[in-house]
């Protein structure tokens, strides 16, 4: 076996040194955590109660309704003819404190990026599935499936009145699905979904889950694994969670390949070293 390769060059050093982004940060830090935890789940979506950072009371969910979302679902009613309750959910008598009223309407008179709040999601595909049925557009069927899916994510602190407008305008149209339409554009309106894949909870894959309850069972036993799963399905990164109670080893045949899993590790907190010129394998 010839295990020989030369240091590793400037650039190399530099590259790994370099963190990787938040988004990537986030799940290789799942991937960590997941070790001691193997149904870990983790959304990166905000609601506005999320976004604004304050603390959830139920008159606050409805003063932020009333002076957020309750204007559009009111458009969307005019424009439809929904015949859904439209009415201030807010209850005066039950005053919320300045402090978080102040921060409301601060954050109000801003320019939200609306386009990364769950709630305005929501709305905004609503109001394209309203606007393919009154054109009547098989299109609006991959709205209603993308709201189907999505109202359901466990988005913390996800406005419940506007979560229930979504799901009464899903019960209104139920009826109206056409199966083999939705069957004719599976692949688009599935598979290829963007708000689906944009907004699902990051989880460990099922061989990922394996593999953990494999080395935490019998800790002491020597195994022998075959860990076989399908390309870009985070096999390399695997060993970033087990190294939570082992030592690992990663023997590669491609340079880049273990140089990309050092990066990671050290984006997360690893430790790592490197073992290069090596004359045999029993080195290792």
């Amino acid at each position: 076996m010839d295990l020989f390769q030369s240091k590793l060059t400037k650039s190399e050093w530099e590259s790994i040194e370099v963190p990787v982004d938040l988004n990537e940060k986030q799940v290789l830090q799942m991937i960590v955590d997941g070790y001691n935890d193997l149904n870990i789940s983790r959304n990166n979506t905000l609601s506005l109660l999320g976004f604004l950072k304050i603390n959830y009371e139920e008159n606050i969910e409805k003063y932020i309704f009333d002076n957020y979302f309750l204007s559009i679902i009111k458009e969307h009613d005019k424009k439809y003819n929904l015949q859904i309750d439209t009415e201030p959910h807010y209850n005066e008598k039950n005053k919320i404190k300045k402090t978080d009223i102040m921060r409301i309407e601060q954050n109000k008179s801003r320019n939200l990026h609306k386009e990364n709040i769950f709630e305005f999601i929501l709305l905004e595909l609503s109001y394209k599935m309203l606007r393919y049925i009154s054109k009547d557009s098989h299109r609006w069927l991959y709205y209603y499936y993308t709201l189907y899916h999505i109202v359901k994510y466990p988005i913390y602190l996800t406005n419940k009145i506007v979560a229930n407008y979504v799901n009464t305008i899903l019960n209104k149209y139920e009826n109206q699905i056409n199966l083999i339409a939705m069957i004719a554009k599976s692949y688009d309106y599935i598979e290829k979904n963007e708000y689906i894949l944009t907004h699902s909870n990051i989880e460990l894959y099922q061989h990922q889950k394996q593999i953990y309850s494999v080395f935490k069972t019998k800790r002491d036993t020597p195994k022998l694994v075959l860990y076989i799963a399908p390309t870009a399905t985070g096999k390399t990164l695997t060993p970033l969670g087990l190294s939570q109670e082992y030592k690992v080893i990663f023997v590669c045949a491609a340079r880049h390949v273990g140089i990309a899993l050092a990066k990671s590790a050290i984006s997360v907190g690893k430790k790592v070293a490197f073992g290069f010129g090596s004359c045999c394998a029993e080195v290792f």
